[in-house]
């Protein structure tokens, strides 16, 4: 599930720099960037000395979208001790009303 959701998060990231613009990628580069994503993910949860539920600070604020027009936030959290995984999904619209919430 955790792969499925990285490969769904990268395809829509490539096809918003698409959309906007912004680049275009091969398929080749975008299964480079995923096996060195998978690489580094695996190695890093392997690491035993690493504090876990440490978040960093972070300045990025929730915009509203454009109106007439739709956001979709989305989250996936892996449990790894206890084999779950949780995913989260709120859709909301220009006025900020929630239009989904699903966890």
């Amino acid at each position: 599930m955790a792969i499925l959701s990285i490969m769904w998060w990268r395809l829509w990231f490539l096809r918003n720099q698409y959309v906007h613009g912004i680049s275009a990628h091969d398929t080749d580069s975008v299964l480079a960037w995923l096996e060195n994503f998978l690489t580094s993910f695996i190695a890093a949860n392997a690491a035993e000395d690493v504090p876990r539920n440490v978040l960093g600070s972070r300045d990025v604020l929730w915009r509203p979208p454009l109106e007439g027009t739709y956001k979709v936030n989305s989250d996936v959290t892996i449990d790894k001790d206890q084999l779950g995984v949780g995913i989260g999904l709120v859709i909301r619209d220009f006025q900020e009303l929630v239009m989904v919430l699903n966890a």
